[in-house]
């Protein structure tokens, strides 16, 4: 599963996927300092955070040789400083309530306010790529589709796995201008049975790429497979258990950034 961008200034899909990982280094506990140091120690190679444009819910990164710049949305993170908010997004994503939503509008803001800055500090011309995963990955498409100023200035937009409803549908007209400007910049990438972007080619506008994971199943899971006939009754479970992993397995990160 290896796709590379040829062309100048363009990053390749795992790079864009690997300043989405980056991004969850802003929600650790401990002071900013420490938690830049850390997302830039897992950045892409060639690719330098800028903290003066990064938080706790966008990372941004420059690519150390060319004019190119990585606007990161964070995915949710359980784990993190803004797990509950996150949260109350996720659910918004599965009803369909973006537009309402305080992450995604305040994540709309703050992309405008980046982009606004790289665009002002630097008197060549730019290119920024805007992506994120999952939560991120609805939130990056929410700047890109209510936002014409990110629009006017973002070359291309990346999601992995994003979050989508399954009862939404995309109610912008397809001949529209609106329509035709977001498709022609938006790029969604889905890993096939992932349950979270199963509805991507529904409610996300622009090119939709499919891929089959790649990722290996650990030692546990091999041993546990030719134990699995012994189970008798328990073998039931014990499927219900391996279908949820196998899901959350479809729906990581690691399937992008080792691209």
């Amino acid at each position: 599963m290896e796709e590379q961008q040829e062309k100048k200034n363009i990053p390749t899909i795992q790079e864009l996927a690997q300043s989405a990982a980056a991004s969850y280094s802003m929600t650790r506990n401990g002071k900013k300092i420490d938690r830049v140091e850390h997302a830039q120690s897992v950045a892409p190679d060639n690719y330098t955070l800028l903290p003066q444009y990064t938080d706790r819910m966008i990372s941004t990164f420059k690519h150390n040789n060319e004019p190119t710049f990585i606007v990161a949305h964070r995915g949710t993170d359980f784990s993190g400083t803004q797990a509950k908010k996150d949260l109350v997004s996720d659910w918004n994503i599965i009803i369909g309530n973006q537009d309402s939503d305080t992450v995604h509008n305040r994540r709309t803001k703050k992309t405008e306010r980046i982009i606004k800055g790289l665009m002002s500090n630097n008197s060549d011309p730019i290119d920024i790529f805007l992506t994120g995963f999952s939560l991120g990955g609805s939130t990056a498409n929410h700047a890109l589709v209510s936002s014409q100023f990110v629009r006017d200035n973002v070359k291309e937009l990346h999601t992995f796995n994003a979050g989508s409803s399954p009862i939404a549908v995309n109610e912008i007209d397809k001949n529209s201008k609106l329509y035709n400007d977001i498709k022609a910049k938006s790029i969604h990438h889905h890993i096939k049975g992932d349950l979270v972007s199963d509805n991507v080619k529904n409610t996300y506008i622009g090119k939709h790429k499919t891929y089959i994971s790649k990722k290996k199943p650990t030692i546990s899971q091999k041993v546990m497979k030719l134990l699995k006939p012994l189970l008798g009754p328990l073998g039931t479970l014990w499927n219900l258990k391996e279908n949820v992993e196998d899901k959350l397995s479809k729906h990581s990160l690691e399937n992008f950034t080792g691209m």
